[in-house]
């Protein structure tokens, strides 16, 4: 059994490791506040609660931005890696001043991927006086955060997830970064059909109705391929415990040249890694955004994924954008490994600085209004060689294209 004083010695450590506060006056060049402890429940998950008076968010010179953060579960390294490009972005900013003055701070609040959570995440940082979202993750922690944003009572910006709620147009309160679902199964049904010239390929995707949806809009493009006409399969793994054993059993007797992965990293990694143990190599393996760690996952180093992305490559050096996220990611970050999710919410983060900084110089208060009206002002805003627009349409700040990244991310 442990002494009194080993275990708290251990305390220590654990609160050294899992929460952190640096502010506005201190001297590191970041102001982000983190708090992974729960709070109170909502009393309906994904139903807003009563929104008790706001309390002062910010002080004269600090202007906090919330993140429900899935800090656990499936999500977690998706999370992490999200919040570490927002954190080196921050670090940019805020060691060179902050904007017009006014440092930016992110407060995390842990939703252990619970949607119930992720909506009293909500509840707590409205009742603080943060109505401005950054950077939260998955499908269903979104849906429970959504009734806020179309109540009008936060704004949720460049949120990582895929539904059909989060791609609707209709929400003023909401703005995208990396473009819709579709523009990325178009790329990549191109890709492998124009550029690879494969005519026998695999679907991966979720059984839920959002992954059919998507497996469905892919197989109905390939089939306008009619002059050499495309064998596709499609194989559905379970979207809660990511079995891919129906799958994976599928892919084995049909043995598809290529698979289009229109899954996240593991289920994906499970697949390449199961065929592989049956011999059945395709020799292409391509997917969507939600792959960016699978590579990872896989022991032979010679397998390479191409995915489709809506940044820039990070090997892409003639962006200015693409070295100066290389280095402050190294300066203000130096713990986390450079890659392209967390590339992309560096931009996300520096597109949501202009909307920032477009309301204080006209002497606004930043809050939920004031950035949704900034932010779709924004027109071919060059930041780095990546061109920022607002498609009040899409309500997405990206230029309405995706390219595809050649190897690992």
């Amino acid at each position: 059994m442990r002494s009194s004083k080993s275990r708290s010695l251990l305390l220590i450590f654990w609160v050294a490791t899992h929460t952190f506060v640096w502010s506005a006056q201190s001297t590191g060049p970041l102001v982000l506040i983190q708090d992974q402890s729960p709070v109170k429940k909502s009393k309906k998950a994904g139903t807003p609660a009563v929104i008790r008076p706001r309390k002062k968010a910010e002080s004269k010179r600090v202007i906090t931005i919330g993140q429900s953060a899935a800090l656990s579960g499936n999500l977690q390294k998706y999370q992490q890696e999200i919040t570490f490009g927002i954190e080196a972005c921050l670090g940019k900013i805020n060691h060179h001043g902050g904007i017009r003055g006014h440092k930016i701070a992110l407060k995390v609040l842990n939703n252990n991927s619970n949607p119930a959570q992720a909506a009293a995440n909500v509840e707590q940082f409205l009742e603080d006086g943060i109505d401005i979202l950054l950077g939260c993750a998955g499908n269903r922690n979104i849906k429970a955060i959504l009734p806020y944003v179309k109540n009008r009572k936060a704004a949720l910006c460049f949120p990582w997830g895929c539904s059909l709620d989060v791609d609707n147009s209709s929400i003023p309160y909401m703005v995208h970064g990396q473009t819709t679902q579709r523009l990325h199964i178009r790329k990549l049904v191109s890709y492998l059909a124009n550029d690879l010239h494969h005519t026998r390929i695999g679907i991966v995707h979720s059984d839920s109705s959002f992954g059919v949806m998507n497996a469905k809009y892919a197989q109905q493009l390939f089939a306008t391929y009619t002059a050499d006409p495309i064998e596709v399969t499609l194989c559905s793994y379970n979207s809660n415990t990511a079995d891919v054993t129906d799958a994976l059993a599928t892919l084995n007797k049909v043995k598809p040249h290529a698979i289009l992965f229109l899954s996240t990293s593991r289920p994906t990694a499970k697949i390449i890694k199961g065929i592989g143990e049956a011999g059945n190599y395709a020799s292409d393996f391509v997917g969507n955004e939600s792959n960016y760690f699978a590579p990872q996952q896989l022991d032979s180093r010679d397998i390479k994924f191409h995915y489709s992305s809506a940044v820039p490559a990070l090997d892409q050096v003639q962006y200015p954008i693409v070295q100066e996220y290389l280095e402050a990611s190294r300066k203000y970050t130096p713990r986390a490994m450079p890659n392209s999710l967390s590339f992309t919410y560096y931009i996300n983060t520096k597109l949501l600085s202009l909307g920032i900084d477009a309301v204080l110089a006209e002497g606004g208060t930043v809050t939920r209004d004031t950035i949704i009206t900034a932010l779709d002002k924004i027109v071919n805003k060059d930041i780095g060689g990546f061109i920022g627009s607002f498609n009040r349409d899409k309500r997405t700040l990206y230029p309405i294209n995706v390219g595809i990244v050649k190897g690992s991310p």
